[in-house]
């Protein structure tokens, strides 16, 4: 016992010694009552009254259940003896309870502080989210249904960087907002690229620049959309693992257990995603979207995806660029036009209106649903994916 009291860096040893400067007197009346209420509570209402005068707010608790046992004046020297005798039997039992129920393992699990995660936008905050289970916070800069190609912070998300533990970042330039954000808050957290070893894609924004006019955010030689692969969402997981690790090393085994079964989660969805796509004939295997996040999709599962924006929604498509897509669509029979969650579905619809087709869905690039709707999840928004563009350009296929 007094080894575990002696134990100052312990919160279990910090509630041994709270407990025992409580007024016995104190103890005797709370196991008194015939329903008593927490201990911890207890420790609490003695903690605030500590170097509290008599009659104040905390004192308040002790002399009002102080008729346990009669005043000394009142009872004779015998039944003061049983009386005390009782008291001290029920400190005992007191002391017992408390120990047991703040045991070193559940009172520093108690006290454990959760890290406090960012993550730049929804996706990676589901991915961090299955990692850290219940030792993390995660917050994502931009949420559900937000397109991070053209986010502008806000003042709050200054105050959310600096207090962060750490920042989970795609990377390959895709967060163009990042950098400055960074700068203002003078956070220390670090910050990681979850793309570091993906093997990423060639941008195709090149030859959409030619194609284009006005301001656009270029996101440099590579598409950033890697989490459009499942491949690629499995070397996610493990560089957030691997991140929490570093950072909070008590908690390693539940990080790397909680990412080896989610892990398992992603490895059967990458298995049912090519099983959806097989039975499509590779003819139709060609998809128009709003811009081009789908690359690493296309690659992956053997598909072609057309947009008339490049990997950035953040673009100007010129009247040439539109035209020439319409006429590949009529030239190639191409069946499907997709809007996205995150873009203005206006051009699309004009490219469908002028086509003659209809439009065939609402796929998921850049962010996820809100909670009600059909991509909550990373799991759930691959799987939409998949099943909504096999029902629109192979709907008579088994």
């Amino acid at each position: 016992m007094d080894a575990i009291i002696r134990r100052p860096g312990t919160a279990f040893g910090q509630s041994v010694r709270l407990l025992l400067r409580i007024p016995v007197t104190t103890l005797a009346i709370w196991a008194a009552r015939p329903t008593r209420p927490p201990l911890l509570g207890l420790l609490r209402l003695r903690f605030r009254s500590i170097g509290k005068p008599p009659g104040s707010v905390g004192d308040h608790s002790a002399r009002s259940l102080a008729k346990t046992c009669p005043e000394p004046p009142l009872i004779e020297h015998s039944e003061q003896r049983e009386c005390d005798s009782s008291m001290l039997n029920k400190i005992r039992t007191v002391l017992l309870a408390g120990l047991l129920s703040l045991s070193p393992l559940d009172a520093g699990a108690a006290s454990a502080k959760k890290l406090n995660v960012v993550a730049s936008f929804s996706i990676i905050g589901d991915f961090a989210r299955h990692v850290g289970g219940d030792r993390i916070d995660v917050r994502s800069l931009v949420g559900a249904n937000g397109d991070p190609h053209v986010y502008e912070p806000r003042p709050a998300d200054v105050r959310t960087i600096a207090a962060a533990d750490i920042v989970l970042v795609n990377g390959l330039q895709f967060e163009g907002f990042l950098r400055r954000l960074i700068e203002a808050s003078g956070t220390k957290a670090s910050v990681v690229e979850l793309t570091k070893g993906v093997q990423p894609l060639k941008s195709t924004e090149q030859a959409h620049d030619r194609e284009r006019s006005g301001h656009h955010h270029h996101h440099g030689d590579y598409d950033p959309h890697a989490w459009q692969a499942v491949p690629n969402a499995r070397i996610y997981v493990k560089n957030i693992a691997d991140a929490f690790c570093s950072i909070d090393p008590p908690g390693c085994k539940t990080y790397e257990a909680n990412a080896k079964a989610y892990d398992s989660t992603l490895s059967a969805l990458d298995d049912e995603i090519r099983a959806t796509i097989a039975p499509i004939p590779p003819h139709k295997r060609v998809v128009i979207t709003a811009h081009d996040a789908f690359g690493y999709f296309a690659h992956e599962y053997g598909l072609t995806f057309l947009a008339p924006e490049g990997v950035s929604t953040d673009t100007e498509t010129s009247a040439s660029g539109i035209a020439s897509l319409i006429r590949q669509i009529k030239r190639d029979n191409i069946a499907a036009v997709f809007v996205e969650n995150i873009t203005d579905p206006r051009l699309v619809q004009r490219i469908a209106a002028e086509t003659g087709l209809k439009m065939a869905g609402e796929l998921y690039s850049d962010a996820l649903s809100r909670p009600d709707g059909p991509a909550a999840t990373y799991v759930d928004m691959m799987k939409h994916n998949a099943s909504t563009i096999r029902k629109a350009i192979a709907p008579g296929v088994p």
